[in-house]
């Protein structure tokens, strides 16, 4: 009993020796790890403090120093970016308006470092939008060019049918002087008025500031014009003494030219007066321009009745 007594107490002694060892083990490894993962961290913040310092110095080659005319390069850079992308969208939205371009214009005013940075990643879309955005910009500028030759052709029509047929122009005869009129309300409402309804996606590469005033001179222009056009016609009915506004061309010419006022006015106080405040413009832009297509859409309409009745009364 004695021996086997022993050789138990061996044999648990034995086994205390091998849980030391294992827990020996256990504790070298958990050391072994804590130590390397002691090492990485130093690394980690060492290399974060040498970024940092060739950071300030300027030592890192994506942060360039930029003088004034390179700074200068940069903002005409960047706007021409930002362009590129607002067209991209006003291809795919026809709804994105001048509205969208006022940001453009703002983001010229932050630093050059800002703005390299953007130009570095610009707005990024798929290959099937980008390839449809230029297609659709191909498709316009070939209908664009192709209305411009329209409008060339119909005016000369005008002309040659008002000199060859119907008395001709000039100011010896009050008829003579009457066909001034279909000539400045064609030219006016029909070829500038239309023109100045798509400056802003003819030309969409120049600046926005720049677009609304051309727009706005074209407009202006529509309604000297007009004026002019009007003048000719009741010129000639005091001299023939015909009743003023006694035909629906008349008076579907008067609603156009009131239509007309009425949005010139609209449009120069929301747009171009520096007081009116963003939230205003973009509250007016959708009404603007339904406004502005249906007058042109009216004006069209009054254009061939007045060049009906005229050929009625020529013939």
């Amino acid at each position: 009993m004695s021996l086997i007594t022993k050789q138990q107490q061996q044999q648990k002694l034995n086994n205390n020796r091998n849980i030391d060892d294992d827990d020996n083990d256990d504790g070298s490894t958990q050391t072994s790890t804590t130590v390397q993962r002691k090492r990485n961290s130093i690394k980690l913040s060492s290399t974060s403090q040498q970024l940092n310092q060739r950071l300030q110095v300027g030592v890192v080659s994506n942060v360039p120093t930029l003088s004034t005319s390179e700074t200068t390069t940069t903002k005409q850079r960047h706007r021409h970016l930002q362009q590129t992308n607002l067209d991209e969208d006003f291809n795919r939205n026809p709804d994105i308006n001048e509205l969208s371009s006022q940001e453009s214009i703002e983001t010229t005013d932050r630093s050059p470092m800002i703005m390299s940075d953007e130009m570095e990643s610009p707005k990024t879309s798929s290959p099937g939008q980008d390839g449809l955005a230029i297609v659709n910009r191909r498709h316009y500028d070939r209908v664009y060019y192709f209305s411009q030759i329209l409008a060339l052709f119909i005016f000369i029509l005008v002309l040659v049918w008002l000199v060859e047929h119907v008395g001709g122009i000039g100011f010896s005869k009050p008829a003579q002087t009457f066909n001034f009129h279909p000539i400045f309300m064609v030219l006016g409402f029909i070829i500038i008025y239309s023109n100045a309804m798509l400056i802003y996606r003819s030309f969409r590469m120049e600046l926005k500031h720049k677009l609304k005033l051309f727009h706005t001179l074209l407009n202006g222009s529509v309604m000297i014009i007009s004026l002019f056009g009007s003048m000719a016609a009741i010129y000639f009915h005091q001299k023939a003494n015909i009743t003023h506004f006694y035909s629906l061309h008349s008076w579907m010419g008067i609603s156009t030219w009131l239509l007309f006022v009425s949005q010139f006015c609209a449009g120069f106080v929301a747009f171009l007066f520096p007081g009116a405040s963003f939230s205003l413009r973009k509250m007016m832009m959708p009404y603007h321009r339904f406004i502005g297509i249906a007058t042109f859409a009216l004006a069209s309409a009054t254009c061939l009745t007045g060049l009906n009745e005229k050929a009625i009364f020529a013939f």
